[in-house]
């Protein structure tokens, strides 16, 4: 005698009934699983800037304007007012201070000795000069 006993056939009448009800009524709809990206720094809003940040940062900007259109001649110094000449002084001021002057011991000697002519070398003392201050080699 064997252990395992088979199953009656029932045939596929009992199936096709099942599939013709649908749904069990006490199956759980389906759930839903949405993924959303984290949230990133860009996502957040900026800080709140604080008025006095705000003139600082627009008054830099004005400044930064003026500044390159009388660079470019779109404007002069006396169209300005007093707050914005003093704002674009103060900015040429610390442009000119971070710039390191790139001038090479030819440059500077040929400053030294036209300084030493008065300003205004002759043409006999400009040859003199550049002769004296050549670079060896360049």
């Amino acid at each position: 005698m064997s252990c395992i006993q088979r199953p009656a056939r029932l045939g596929l009448a009992p199936l096709a009934a099942l599939a013709m009800a649908g749904p069990l009524a006490a199956d759980p709809p389906p759930t839903r699983v949405i993924v959303t990206p984290a949230p990133t720094e860009s996502d957040a809003p900026p800080p709140a800037a604080s008025p006095a940040r705000k003139a600082r940062t627009s008054r830099f900007e004005r400044a930064r304007a003026n500044l390159l259109a009388i660079e470019q001649g779109r404007l002069s110094l006396g169209e300005l007012t007093r707050q914005d000449l003093r704002d674009v002084i103060e900015l040429e001021r610390i442009l000119r201070d971070d710039r390191k002057p790139v001038t090479t011991h030819e440059e500077q000697c040929i400053a030294m000795e036209v300084r030493r002519e008065g300003g205004r070398p002759s043409r006999l003392a400009w040859h003199a000069i550049r002769l004296k201050c050549r670079e060896i080699g360049g």
